[in-house]
C-alpha cells in the first residue's frame, strides 16, 4: 500500500518519475482518485481513452468519461476501496463517451493511505481491456449449449436447466 501525508504528495517527489515512465509503457489504463473520485492523475493510454490532456483531466470524475448508466460497476469498485480500505479487482464493463464502444476492463484498485491517521484519501487504479477475451468465453459459452446445426439449446443446456430447476424446486419444498 503507498502511504502519503497528503494525496498531492505522489506528484511532488521525484520519486515517481520512473514509476511513471514505466506506467506509461504498460499497455495498461493508470489512475488516481481522490475520496471525491476526482481524478488527479491517468497515464497517456487513459488520457486517449478519455480523449483529453492531464490539465483537464484534474477535478473531473467518473460522469464525465462514461455514460452514468453503466457507472455502477466503478462507483461500486472506488467505495469498496474507500469503506474497507482493501483492494478490490474485478471486471468492469463501460461505455466511454469518447468513441461510444462498450469495453470491458479487469480493474485492480488499492487504497492510499494517509501516513499518520491511516484514512484513505485516493485510490490507485490499473485497468486492463479484456473485452476480446469476455467476448471470447460468451462465444465457448454459447457454442457449448447450443446445437451447432438447429441453433437451439442442446442436451447440454437442457441438463443444466433441469438441474439448476429441480435444486430450485428442492429448496423451494424444504422451505416452511
Amino acid at each position: 500500500m503507498i502511504e502519503l501525508n497528503s494525496i498531492e504528495e505522489l506528484f511532488d517527489n521525484q520519486q515517481f518519475t520512473l514509476h511513471e515512465i514505466v506506467l506509461n509503457e504498460l499497455g495498461v489504463y493508470v489512475f488516481v482518485k481522490n475520496r471525491r473520485g476526482e481524478y488527479l492523475y491517468a497515464n497517456p493510454l487513459t488520457l486517449e481513452l478519455f480523449n483529453t490532456d492531464e490539465s483537464s483531466l484534474i477535478g473531473k470524475t467518473d460522469h464525465d468519461f462514461f455514460f452514468d448508466d453503466q457507472l455502477s460497476d466503478i462507483l461500486a469498485a472506488d467505495q469498496h476501496v474507500f469503506e474497507t480500505r482493501s483492494s478490490v479487482i474485478h471486471e468492469e464493463r463501460a461505455t466511454a463517451k469518447s468513441n461510444g464502444l462498450v469495453r470491458v476492463y479487469r480493474a485492480v484498485k488499492h487504497p492510499i493511505l494517509h501516513r499518520l491517521t491511516g484514512e484513505v484519501i485516493g485510490l490507485i487504479g490499473v485497468s486492463t481491456d479484456i473485452t476480446d477475451i469476455v467476448e471470447l468465453r460468451e462465444q465457448l459459452y454459447q457454442l457449448a449449449n447450443t446445437d451447432s446445426l438447429t441453433q437451439l439449446c442442446n442436451r447440454r443446456k437442457l441438463w443444466a436447466d433441469f438441474r439448476s430447476d429441480l435444486q430450485l424446486a428442492q429448496k423451494t419444498q424444504n422451505s416452511p
